[in-house]
């Protein structure tokens, strides 16, 4: 007989039937039943914590630790609904500590398998058992065991075969814990874990001591995550800290997979701190890569609220943007002044300077032996680039002149071109550069230069996209425009950018105001390093409202991108040289894409490449 609206009447569902489409909520697959256990293992204050998994978790998800233990009255409520340890009122969920909170995991996994919990507290002279079915009758007894709880899931969802068949393959499943193990484990090096699939082990984690994240790291991504390739850093704000471990060049990734946020010890989906990490980053990776990065963020459970989502993996921030710009200052003041200073395995020559005017791109008097003159001085520093790929290999690729104790004199020979006299020249802290002679261009992409028994392959177009971008963002004078030029737009979404940007335009050098309808933007004064470029700087600023990213660095990397010399451009020795020598001095020797601008072979490797002794 077929159901009229008519004769449907509202009824209450009976425990087990609204235990089960609760459980749908929490318990979606057997990485969420690992989720839950270890969370209360962890919040037992366990020491060690042992996972075994059968056939992806689907037979057998088994979590057993030392810690706490419950008691035989604690034991005969806990897969009860909304039965917790952790809080109490209503004003305990503004002050909470603990991984768990909510009462609702065990309840739910008793509702959709076959559950059986061994536990015994310090006190006790046994532990104590339960073993329930399907949300069915609990059963209680006695049993031998140490002190802390072995929670044992079997068969799950064998009651919902309409959910079991939505299951992926105990390889893929197996996969998904491992993960959800991972994630518990990374914020908790002070813990040892274990992970154990089909009764072989397949990941040992030992408490790390003092060592702390970043052996726990390399040694849950040994392959992905070395240890001589990351760093910690720490820092603090108004109401909490942060750890941070962050991969230096060449780690860096294709995706987003080893960017991991941590709140309070959870793994959380929080893109606004993943963008903070990738906008630090973006100065020196190159484009189309992603850093490696784990952020953990300690905070007062006041300023963050978890109960939100299901499965917590979402929060509140009572202040999220002084999080984010304490992230991305932190990481900036990192790659600023350890990865730059202190280079890892690469010596570089110090007190060079930036370029101070424009490269000559047409024939023009060859340089001076003391190298142009500039206004300042600054420290300087590279990050080494070779790709992963390429570390095993014969050689490898070098971002940074390798500081010699004195220069290699190479054979004589004043003719003019390629293959003229070697030049020598002077930082302007008076220090003398090793001499260099100068080889050509080949593909009208390279430069090649020959400097103290190594080759230098400079991509000009890198190198000299970085000399003006440079001195683009270091010059503070002011071009007042005779004329105003207009830059017309029909989306207004450019002048509300604009409008929202004046302050950080007026402290760059333009005087910007709106014109007739807001869609057009009038330029009034630029910054005297775009003198004589004001067709494409017209261009480029109308097409900055697509660009998310800090106004200032936008900017200056597409007017020096379109004015650099490009790939097909043939160059005279001068203005070679103008692009060797003021790529020397650069204190980064990447592109504002985060290209290397040059890589070296030393007469050593070209031996061994060729096969000589």
């Amino acid at each position: 007989m077929k159901t009229t609206q008519s004769s449907r009447r509202i009824s209450i569902l009976r425990d087990s039937v609204a235990r089960k489409i609760a459980a749908g909520e929490v318990i979606d697959r057997p990485f969420s039943v690992l989720r839950e256990l270890v969370d209360n293992s962890i919040d037992a204050q366990a020491a060690t914590i042992d996972v075994s998994i059968e056939k992806g978790g689907i037979s057998l998800l088994e979590v057993t630790d030392d810690g706490w233990g419950m008691s035989r009255e604690d034991i005969q409520l806990c897969w009860l609904s909304h039965a917790t340890s952790k809080i109490s009122h209503e004003d305990d969920l503004m002050h909470v500590h603990s991984l768990g909170f909510r009462g609702e995991a065990l309840s739910s996994i008793a509702a959709v398998s076959r559950l059986e919990i061994v536990s015994r507290s310090g006190e006790m002279d046994a532990s104590a058992r339960l073993i329930i079915e399907g949300g069915g009758e609990a059963r209680y007894g006695k049993v031998t065991g140490r002190r802390g709880t072995r929670v044992s899931v079997r068969d799950l969802f064998y009651n919902l075969p309409a959910r079991r068949k939505f299951m992926k393959s105990s390889r893929s499943e197996s996969v998904l814990c491992r993960n959800a193990f991972l994630e518990k484990a990374l914020p908790h090096p002070e813990r040892s874990f274990r992970l154990f699939a089909d009764g072989k082990p397949r990941l040992l984690l030992p408490e790390t001591g003092t060592s702390g994240y970043i052996s726990r790291i390399s040694a849950a991504y040994p392959e992905q995550c070395p240890s001589e390739l990351l760093q910690h850093i720490h820092g603090s704000g108004d109401g909490f800290t942060l750890d941070i471990v962050l991969g230096i060049p060449p780690l860096f990734r294709q995706d987003r997979k080893y960017i991991q946020i941590y709140c309070n010890r959870r793994r959380i989906n929080e893109f606004s701190l993943i963008h903070a990490v990738e906008y630090a980053f973006d100065s020196i990776l190159p484009g189309g890569n992603h850093p490696v990065a784990f952020v953990f963020l300690e905070i007062d459970p006041e300023l963050v609220d978890f109960n939100i989502h299901p499965a917590k993996r979402e929060v509140r921030f009572a202040r999220p943007e002084i999080i984010h710009r304490r992230v991305r200052e932190l990481i900036e003041e990192f790659i600023g002044f350890q990865i730059r200073n202190k280079p890892q395995n690469l010596r570089t020559p110090d007190n060079l300077s930036p370029v101070s005017g424009d490269l000559p791109l047409t024939d023009s008097e060859p340089p001076s032996p003391q190298g142009p003159a500039s206004r300042h001085n600054h420290a300087g520093g590279n990050l080494h680039t070779a790709p992963a790929m390429v570390r095993d290999r014969a050689f490898q690729y070098h971002s940074g002149f390798d500081e010699r104790p004195s220069p290699v004199q190479p054979p004589g020979g004043g003719a003019s071109g390629p293959a003229a006299a070697p030049a020598s020249i002077q930082s302007t802290a008076g220090k003398e550069m090793p001499a260099y002679r100068y080889l050509g261009q080949i593909f009208s992409v390279f430069l090649l230069v020959e400097m103290e028994q190594t080759l230098y392959i400079i991509d000009m177009h890198a190198a000299h996209e970085r000399i003006l971008y440079d001195r683009f963002r270091s010059s503070s004078a002011v071009e007042r425009l005779l004329i105003p030029f207009t830059v017309e737009n029909d989306d207004p979404a450019l002048a509300e950018r604009m409008s929202l940007q004046a302050e950080k335009l007026r402290a760059m050098g333009f005087d910007i105001r709106l014109k007739g309808s807001g869609n057009s933007l009038e330029i009034h004064a630029i910054p005297a390093a775009l003198k004589g470029k004001e067709r494409l700087l017209r261009s480029t600023l109308a097409e900055l409202e697509r660009d998310s990213r800090d106004l200032e660095v936008s900017l200056y990397e597409k007017m020096a991108c379109r004015t650099a010399v490009k790939d097909g451009d043939v160059v005279d020795s001068s203005t070679a040289r103008s692009i060797i020598e003021a790529s020397w001095r650069l204190p980064e020797k990447r592109c504002p894409h985060g290209r290397p601008i040059w890589f070296t072979l030393s007469k050593e490797e070209l031996y061994q490449i060729v096969g000589r002794t």
